[in-house]
């Protein structure tokens, strides 16, 4: 059965996607697990406001890993391996990862709002060069990020030449035209 995010309409619900650079060998797992509890704690300390799901990789990741680390910290946050990550994107008000992957396009689709937190060596994207995300380099701005970005959407100008210049049409006949 697949799994949602139970909507409530008080919290901010957060879908956070990690990246799996450490699985692809860019990062060490020193520098994964910090990520993940920076991010894990920023929010956590603010459980009365925002609501955290964690979507991981269908494939690549080790759901034992996440959900030790992410336990470790607060048990109550759902780590989800199976499903699509457009299956949570409903539900979610803010998606956050920490590198460029499917997620994000899905999110821009979506009209979702973008945090990259990039903690170590911030780099640019096209999806921050277009202005469809906003960069966190430091996790104790996370949380007033995730409320700025929650009171100001995304751009429909902006969101709408992305999708005609990187992804073509977002009118759901992609397989009718391949």
């Amino acid at each position: 059965t697949q799994q949602k995010i139970n909507k409530k309409s008080n919290l901010i619900n957060v879908l956070f996607a990690p990246s799996t650079l450490y699985e692809s060998g860019y990062w060490s797992k020193e520098q994964r697990d910090f990520v993940l509890r920076e991010i894990i704690n920023a929010i956590i300390q603010n459980k009365d406001e925002i609501r955290l799901t964690v979507k991981i990789h269908p494939t690549t990741a080790i759901l034992s890993d996440y959900e030790s680390i992410i336990h470790s910290l607060d048990n109550s946050i759902p780590v989800i391996q199976n499903g699509d990550i457009r299956d949570f994107l409903d539900d979610a008000d803010i998606y956050i990862s920490s590198d460029i992957s499917s997620g994000e396009f899905f999110s821009v689709i979506a009209k979702k709002p973008i945090i990259f937190c990039q903690f170590f060596q911030p780099n640019s994207n096209i999806i921050l060069e277009n202005n469809l995300a906003v960069l966190c380099d430091n996790p104790k701005e996370l949380v007033k990020l995730i409320h700025s970005q929650i009171l100001k959407p995304l751009k429909e100008e902006d969101r709408q030449k992305f999708i005609q210049k990187y992804l073509y049409k977002d009118d759901g006949k992609a397989s009718e035209r391949i």
